[in-house]
């Protein structure tokens, strides 16, 4: 792990610099998240509210309910997210540009000061690698691995604090639960992914050495007839490079599973401790909805 923050190091000095973006972006990404859990949690709310109200109507109950504020509330979660999707897209994209745009002038101008013989040192794919894949890949650091967990973690602490309004058990689970979830995908499926990650990095160099080679040196291979033998290593290095991305595969898939079935016993869990709480009457109907389906949101 101590290798992989320092081969991000550049990167990570360039985020820094411009930490604000990231600042912003990730809040951006936060609004979204908070105004999708709220439009559910409210839609819930208001769906069993409106239920409730009309059965005791049918019994002659008396009975009330505003629908003037909840409607409100619901048109203005949704518009918020769509919204803040949009801008959140928007602003997230361009500052992975910007991000791109400041690497490549930083290794340009490394490349601009090496002399010629560190230049022809290396083979031309693999500088082809570094100024192509490599930089290009690093746009999924900042979207998909450095910001969804941040964002995550400052979701789970707003989500339980909301709860705890009224289920504070309900709550503590919540936090506990979401919470080991994320060391989970964040920590552990790193670590264990990380030796068939790093492997298939490998792989990828190695096939577009070989690929290049072929193609440079194929009037070479012809004359001397070997074309057909450097084909079959090349097919050789693909196949297992299809079999490294199997195993990275069924690790993941792994990981999806252990998190679906986690997240759905705590919905069952919270639907218990939130109906028990129901049952001693320290909570209306509604809000156990409101509870369950933000657990599942």
């Amino acid at each position: 792990m101590i290798a992989i923050f320092r081969d991000f190091r550049p990167w990570l000095l360039l985020l820094i610099q411009r930490r604000r973006r990231f600042l912003v972006g990730a809040f951006l990404i936060w609004i979204t998240q908070m105004a999708g859990l709220a439009l559910l949690g409210l839609s819930g709310w208001f769906i069993t509210a409106s239920a409730l109200t009309g059965i005791a109507l049918t019994l002659g109950i008396a009975a009330h309910l505003d629908v003037y504020v909840p409607g409100g509330g619901i048109r203005f979660f949704a518009l918020t997210r769509t919204v803040a999707r949009y801008i959140e897209r928007l602003y997230n994209h361009n500052t992975v540009l910007t991000l791109l745009a400041d690497l490549r002038y930083r290794v340009f101008g490394y490349l601009t000061q090496l002399d010629d013989a560190r230049l022809h040192g290396e083979r031309a794919s693999d500088w082809l690698s570094r100024l192509t894949a490599d930089i290009d890949t690093l746009d999924n650091f900042y979207l998909r691995i450095l910001v969804p967990p941040f964002v995550a973690l400052l979701g789970i602490m707003t989500v339980s604090l909301f709860v705890a309004i009224w289920l504070p058990s309900v709550a503590v689970l919540m936090a506990g639960t979401l919470g080991l979830l994320w060391l989970v995908v964040t920590l552990f499926a790193a670590s264990w992914g990380f030796s068939q990650s790093y492997q298939q990095v490998v792989d990828q160099q190695s096939l577009r050495h070989l690929v290049v080679d072929q193609v440079q040196a194929a009037a070479e291979l012809m004359s001397y007839q070997s074309a057909q033998w450097h084909r079959e290593i090349i097919a050789g290095h693909e196949q297992q490079a299809y079999i490294n991305q199997r195993r990275l595969g069924r690790k993941a898939a792994l990981i999806n599973s252990l998190v679906s079935a986690v997240s759905g016993l705590m919905v069952v869990a919270v639907l218990w401790l939130a109906s028990l709480a129901f049952t001693q009457q320290l909570v209306t109907a509604p809000i156990v909805v409101m509870a369950v389906l933000i657990a599942l949101g």
